[in-house]
């Protein structure tokens, strides 16, 4: 068969092309209803867990930093978040192979339960001992693996649901949920944090999610029949196996590695940066924190809606380099304009591309699948690879703020051009990929 990433390059939806070179405009088919009921009950699991990224924010290193003073180190806060940063993505790194293979195996359901369990425990830990470092650092090590978890194996659901633009559409439809969630969750934080403290905002979390659980537990039914499950095979489940995206053909190499510049780019490694720039350099207090976070949230509910309507008519191939352009654009504005007014223009610019990834991963999603590889396999080798990005990304930041911000100089936003440089990087990867040699494969 020809390549995928080929065809979707190509496609374009409504259009039916006859053989003789003709086509014409057909009824775009109504979603299944499973998979209408499905991605609901995504988007209300969305919803709940932005709420609480939203919430944490600016609370995680703000928690972080009392604790490096409570405990006299001499650390820079910059450091330790991009140690933590690093030894949670790494964690995610061994156990995303896991849990795609175990969901191929015995299903989505009671493994997408079981992530957010650990998440809440998780939560629970940091609100009960957040004023010691070492226990904050390593129950946020465990908190970020468990939701990659619980992601992976949400989207693998979605996967067996959907295939194409469908997809990517489904994709759109929950970050307008998340989007929404992200503008609540930092206003009531930032209420929470100035009553009770920052710590606080973390039992909040932890109640929210004991939500989504139960939520979960009675509304969410299993996507993946008996009938299609692989067999268990444990050498399957390899750190490495990522790797297989790099060795299937040029245009899903490319297509991989754009993909990770994109991944290393994400508002969640750099936002971490922008909070102690606020803070230090701005002195915002936890108010002022807040609506930031939450102009965000506004911007990312807004992005997604355009990601949804663009990727219906101009199809991945095309959200792909409209993404990275808009995104472009927006870090190297962000770098040179830190303040409250700034960012708010960087996060205005961030709109038509802040569902950036969603065309590569239908694209390698679909690939994969005519391989013949399981979804729950396709989703945890694209959150490896990722991971490898979010285990580089940490270091990069951290580095760049500590280069920007030391020895006199006063250039706090070296994180955000890090981010531009990186964008810059995906586009031309993803240009390589178009003008690769064209594959023709076999389903393996």
């Amino acid at each position: 068969i020809p390549d995928p990433i080929l065809e979707l390059k190509h496609r374009r939806p409504k259009t039916v092309h006859g053989m003789a070179g003709q086509s014409k405009e057909v009824a775009e088919p109504a979603m299944d209803k499973g998979a209408e009921e499905y991605i609901t009950v995504c988007a209300a699991s969305f919803f709940l867990l932005a709420f609480n990224m939203g919430a944490l924010m600016n609370v995680r290193p703000l928690v972080l930093l009392e604790a490096l003073k409570l405990a006299g180190s001499t650390e820079g806060t910059a450091a330790v978040l991009g140690f933590t940063g690093t030894l949670g993505s790494l964690l995610e790194f061994l156990v995303c192979p896991a849990m795609g293979r175990l969901s191929d195996s015995y299903g989505r359901r009671k493994l997408i339960i079981g992530n957010l369990t650990v998440t809440m425990v998780a939560e629970l830990i940091m609100f009960t001992m957040g004023h010691r470092k070492n226990v904050l650092i390593a129950a946020g090590i465990a908190s970020t693996a468990s939701m990659t978890g619980f992601l992976t194996i949400l989207r693998a659901g979605l996967s067996d649901k959907l295939t194409g633009t469908d997809l990517g559409v489904a994709h759109a439809r929950t970050g307008i949920a998340a989007g929404f969630a992200v503008v609540v969750g930092p206003l009531v934080a930032s209420v929470l944090a100035s009553r009770y403290g920052n710590r606080s905002v973390y039992l909040l979390a932890a109640a929210v999610t004991a939500l989504n659980i139960t939520a979960l537990t009675f509304k969410m039914d299993e996507t993946l029949p008996e009938e299609k499950r692989k067999p268990m095979d444990w050498s399957d489940i390899n750190p490495f196996s990522f790797v297989r995206l790099l060795a299937n053909g040029a245009r899903l190499r490319f297509c991989a590695l754009a993909l990770a510049m994109q991944c290393i780019a994400e508002p969640r490694f750099i936002h971490p940066y922008a909070t102690l720039v606020w803070r230090e350099k701005y002195n915002y207090n936890a108010a002022t924190l807040g609506k930031l976070s939450s102009i965000f949230g506004v911007v990312y509910m807004l992005g997604a809606v355009i990601a949804k309507k663009r990727m219906k008519k101009i199809g991945p191939h095309r959200h792909v380099t409209e993404s990275n352009v808009a995104n472009m654009v927006a870090w190297l504005a962000w770098s040179r304009y830190t303040d409250f007014n700034g960012s708010v223009a960087a996060y205005c610019l961030f709109t038509p591309g802040i569902r950036k990834r969603d065309g590569l991963e239908v694209m390698i999603t679909d690939y994969g699948a005519s391989k013949g590889w399981g979804k729950g396999e396709i989703s945890a080798m694209m959150n490896n690879f990722k991971s490898v990005s979010a285990i580089i990304a940490p270091s990069i930041f951290s580095m760049a703020y500590t280069t920007g911000t030391s020895n006199g100089r006063d250039f706090p936003g070296a994180p955000m051009l890090a981010g531009g440089v990186t964008t810059i990087l995906s586009q031309l990867l993803y240009f390589m990929m178009l003008s690769a040699p064209e594959i023709v494969t076999k389903i393996a």
